[in-house]
């Protein structure tokens, strides 16, 4: 249920120290992180909302909806008052660190859950090692260590601050403006990999990318940037200007219904496509702590 607008942004804080940690439903609670969240997105980058669940509503349904079943999970260390926390910080979370989830908030970050290493688990929180390794393909996960920089993409997330580098399927941290890119180095939203040549295995540079429409770009981003994807632009060949990209909902099925990781649909976050006997179909399913004990 959406928040109602804030009068006196500096009295919420207050606000919350009044309250105990008694005083938060998860539903409460996680209704307000969906809401902040889903709404910084949609401050930051429209495309990135319309692009993950083709509306703001939509994201918050969805977070909410994941929000719910994690605080559900038995072992966890995340309670409904902790989110709430984590829901106000959203407010101050910048643009770049939160479209590349970095610099994660303190209130936000995890703590050890209950759950020890090689043990079932759904959800991270659950976790001593604040890191549940799931399958791409599967239900439930294993608490283990997360994986670290230069380890294989095997799981559905890679440690903190780390991405999969699809091109070589590895973890990675992103590079930031002015680092050294190109194969297995993709550089942060919002930048873009100038000079690098994966044939001749030449390494490039990232540089910001372009953000205003009818700005000069390069499409081959040989010389030049190209433009931000986050801001909804595209570079026309033609032209070599930054034009206002076709950006669509993706086309994904419902929670219960058929996936398919290769032919699509696929599913809606938080829900994944679940295969239960190999191949590339399956069910969009939630993540659910029940079906993992």
């Amino acid at each position: 249920m959406p928040r109602r607008a804030y009068v006196l942004l500096l009295a919420i804080p207050a606000a919350i120290a009044c309250k105990s940690a008694h005083d938060y439903t998860p539903d409460e609670a996680c209704g307000n992180l969906a809401y902040e969240r889903c709404t910084r997105l949609e401050q930051c980058s429209q495309t990135a909302v319309t692009t993950r669940f083709g509306d703001v509503t939509t994201c918050q349904t969805r977070t909410k909806a994941g929000c719910v079943a994690a605080l559900a999970a038995p072992s966890t260390s995340q309670t409904a008052f902790q989110t709430e926390l984590c829901a106000q910080a959203y407010l101050d979370w910048g643009c770049t660190d939160l479209l590349n989830d970095q610099n994660i908030p303190a209130a936000c970050q995890p703590s050890p859950g209950g759950i020890a290493d090689t043990q079932t688990c759904a959800f991270s929180g659950q976790c001593a090692s604040d890191f549940c390794g799931i399958l791409p393909a599967a239900a439930c996960g294993t608490c283990g260590p997360p994986p670290a920089a230069g380890d294989p993409c095997t799981f559905t997330s890679c440690g903190p601050g780390l991405i999969c580098a699809g091109d070589v399927q590895m973890c990675v941290a992103p590079a930031p403006q002015g680092a050294p890119c190109g194969k297995g180095l993709p550089c942060e939203l919002g930048l873009s990999c100038v000079g690098a040549d994966d044939v001749a295995g030449t390494q490039g540079v990232c540089q910001l990318a372009v953000t205003k429409a009818g700005a000069a770009c390069d499409p081959t981003r040989t010389t030049g940037p190209g433009c931000d994807p986050t801001a909804g632009l595209s570079c026309d060949p033609q032209s070599k200007t930054c034009v206002n990209a076709q950006v669509s909902a993706p086309t994904t099925a419902a929670d219960g219904a058929a996936c398919d990781v290769a032919k699509g649909p696929t599913c809606l976050a938080p829900a994944r496509c679940i295969i239960p006997s190999g191949g590339t179909s399956g069910t969009c399913q939630l993540a659910s702590a029940a079906s993992c004990q």
